[in-house]
């Protein structure tokens, strides 16, 4: 009986044998394989280098402008402009800031900013956005809650700068730049609000006397001149 089971046990052996050898044939020959055979290598480099030029002709399309090409538009045309930087985005917008002056005393500087879009629609860019405020002053909230009036002296004091307007019904003051330029003007309002986090800093924007409505004509409305409305325009 034990002779029986002792040739039951070799068979069986011999059997899980031949298997792993059949297994470990198996996989080698699957190791040779040409991967090349399987996946069409030169229909993958054919699409890259499709992509790459796709890529390369979009920025190729694209046109830089040169910040002499950039001038004030609407009634700033005839500002004198004695700092400019544009920025562009990479793409199709120009953001270009400028320093005006003119002889108006009551902004005699202006800071502009404009926006431009030059995508391929247009033949020139297109002014798209216009803000403007005082060049040399900036509002700021002193209220003395949340400013402290010794600190904020010493800190204009500092930086040269002087108050040229209080508010009689609030802590606004309108702070005064000396020598101001592009850069020179965001780092005051960004210097202001990093030393005094808790009030408020912003640009004393301008409304225009003289942006008249486009559809007034003083001929048909005359009315409007005899309760002065051009001026409160």
């Amino acid at each position: 009986m034990k002779r029986y089971s002792l040739s039951a046990a070799l068979v069986a052996l011999s059997i899980i044998l031949v298997f792993f050898a059949l297994r470990i044939e198996d996989f080698g020959t699957r190791g040779n394989v040409d991967v090349s055979e399987s996946i069409d290598v030169e229909s993958i480099q054919e699409q890259n280098a499709l992509a790459r030029a796709d890529v390369e002709e979009s920025v190729s399309e694209i046109v830089e402008i040169s910040g002499e090409q950039f001038a004030p538009r609407g009634r700033f045309s005839d500002y004198e402009v004695f700092d400019r930087r544009v920025d562009w985005d990479g793409a199709a917008i120009y953001r270009v800031l400028y320093m005006l002056r003119d002889d108006d005393p009551r902004m005699p500087v202006v800071f502009l900013e404009e926006r431009y879009d030059s995508s391929l629609d247009s033949a020139e860019p297109d002014l798209v956005f216009q803000s403007a405020a005082k060049g040399d002053e900036i509002m700021f909230d002193a209220d003395s809650e949340k400013v402290d009036p010794v600190d904020f002296g010493t800190f204009l004091e500092t930086n040269d700068w002087t108050i040229s307007w209080r508010s009689r019904l609030s802590g606004y003051v309108q702070v005064r730049l000396s020598n101001p330029t592009v850069a020179s003007f965001e780092n005051a309002i960004e210097r202001l609000g990093n030393e005094f986090p808790n009030t408020i800093v912003s640009l004393d924007h301008l409304h225009f006397p003289t942006a008249i409505p486009g559809e007034y004509s003083a001929s048909d409305l005359w009315h409007l001149e005899q309760v002065n409305a051009p001026d409160a325009w």
